[in-house]
């Protein structure tokens, strides 16, 4: 019995180390979703700022698009992904359910605030609505990185999630006025797009 317990530990940590053998995957998916959100948060701030002439209420319309365009990138991208070296290791798959759980907990929460907002059962100021949206995200970007640092053994993913939460704190402080969608460009920008290019060069 303890013969096959020693077995078990030595074939997980054989497992272990085979996932920080390999190279990090998934940079795609962070310039696509990064690239999305980086042009979005900065046509908002133009348009609510008066650098843009457009309605403000087209602003809403800039941050639903990448959703649909988002999700139809990713299936084309998933298909690729999926025929990587490695892809299938143990690190890059603890990353790819880590990063699942962010964007599928962050739809959840913005549908929610949506619906509530809608059937009038939220009645607090959407400024600070969307900023702790937005500071929640950035702070599981920082749990999603350390895990993936964790895994894999890379420890550019530290720095990754330092930038998270730096960006969930500038968020905080942002909250009710307009460089709240500065923060958000830069925060998906280094720490999406950015690391999303170093993988796959990288890899």
């Amino acid at each position: 019995m303890e013969t096959n317990a020693q077995d078990d530990l030595k074939y997980l940590r054989q497992v272990a180390e085979q996932g920080e053998k390999q190279p990090v995957h998934g940079g795609e998916f962070g310039i696509l979703w990064g690239t999305l959100y980086f042009v979005a948060s900065l046509y908002a701030y133009a348009t609510l700022s008066g650098l843009f002439s457009f309605p403000s209420s087209t602003v809403v319309i800039a941050f639903a698009l990448p959703i649909p365009i988002g999700v139809t990138g990713q299936y084309f991208l998933l298909k690729r992904f999926t025929q990587k070296s490695g892809a299938h290791s143990f690190g890059n798959r603890t990353s790819s359910a880590a990063w699942t759980a962010v964007g599928v907990s962050g739809f959840i929460i913005f549908l929610g605030i949506f619906l509530g907002k809608v059937l009038g059962f939220i009645n607090a100021d959407e400024a600070v609505i969307w900023g702790v949206l937005q500071a929640a995200i950035f702070s599981m970007y920082s749990v999603a990185y350390g895990i993936t640092a964790q895994t894999t053994g890379d420890k550019a993913q530290y720095v990754y999630a330092a930038i998270g939460l730096l960006m969930a704190v500038a968020t905080v402080f942002a909250i009710g006025q307009l460089e709240m969608f500065l923060v958000l460009a830069a925060g998906v920008f280094f720490g999406a797009v950015l690391p999303g290019i170093l993988s796959l060069r990288r890899a």
